[in-house]
């Protein structure tokens, strides 16, 4: 995780963290828990077991709801081709009075792997992500109080949920 996802963490997480929802979790290079360490609990979900994973998953076949006051889903959504169902997954499991952390590769940055970081593998996909496209699947997951932008090569996104 590079640092200016710390630092947008950092920078946008609620004064109350309580139980956060790691999407995409997996600590491949960085973490936010040392941020977010305030968090009364912590339950991360990824594809691929690894360091930090507590379930081994799809995040989008979980059908988690109001599971967390903290949902933070960084680095995850230019990895997946159902990157607009996995936001929606993310604004449903945010309790009402929450908010969700979202960053994803902006359309200047360089594919890289969800393995390693490295190169892409063979018919690995990749997608960067535009601050249109994740407004319109924010939207389309009922979301309000939403806010996008591009930062660098980054988009970030927070939500208060209501």
């Amino acid at each position: 995780m590079h640092q200016a996802v710390l630092e947008f963490v950092a920078a946008r997480r609620p004064d109350t963290v309580g139980a956060v929802l790691d999407v995409g979790g997996r600590d491949i290079n960085g973490s936010p828990r040392q941020i977010l360490a305030d968090a009364t609990s912590w339950l991360s979900v990824d594809l691929i077991d690894g360091p930090g994973v507590d379930i081994v998953g799809d995040i989008v076949a979980l059908d988690m709801v109001d599971v967390a006051d903290t949902v933070v889903c960084l680095e995850v959504l230019e990895h997946a081709e159902n990157w607009p169902d996995i936001v929606a997954a993310c604004v449903a499991a945010c309790r009402p009075g929450g908010r969700v952390l979202l960053t994803a590769a902006g359309p200047s940055r360089v594919p890289h792997s969800a393995f390693d970081g490295g190169a892409l593998r063979p018919g690995e996909h990749y997608e960067n992500i535009t601050v249109r496209a994740l407004t319109k699947a924010l939207k389309t997951a009922g979301a309000v109080g939403l806010t996008v932008v591009e930062v660098g090569d980054d988009i970030q996104a927070w939500v208060d949920i209501r």
